[in-house]
């Protein structure tokens, strides 16, 4: 498959960082996969990508940090893709050093959200 025209999942579609770069692709005519949990949010995203020139855009609501059914839910956003060249994972959540440390329930609510589910999902990709 060229460089345009590419089917990709963006984990974390709502983020600044996968916004941007989703319009880039939405510019190659890339059909996109957009998985967030803010479903408004998604909604205005998928539509400003449509504009912007991408091929198809999907939208699913997802919290990716939760990997319970992670492999299920993956296999259907290939699935409805149509198959999958290109994963972006885009997602995370910032925390305070000084709470993560008096806190081991956030802690390991932070490393759960951005090293294990990223690690999960980057495995099944």
């Amino acid at each position: 498959m060229a460089d345009s025209n590419k089917r990709i999942l963006v984990l974390g579609a709502t983020s600044a960082i996968a916004e941007r770069w989703a319009r880039l692709r939405a510019a190659q005519g890339d059909r996109l996969m957009l998985v967030g949990r803010d479903p408004a949010k998604l909604a205005v995203v998928a539509a400003d990508l449509q504009a912007r020139g991408a091929a198809e855009v999907l939208t699913a609501e997802s919290d990716l940090a939760d990997t319970e059914s992670a492999a299920e839910r993956f296999a259907a956003y290939v699935e409805r893709l149509g198959g999958l060249d290109t994963v972006l994972v885009a997602y995370g959540m910032l925390g305070d050093q000084t709470t993560a440390q008096d806190d081991v329930e956030r802690l390991e609510h932070g490393l759960r959200a951005n090293f294990l589910s990223a690690a999960v999902w980057c495995e099944l990709a």
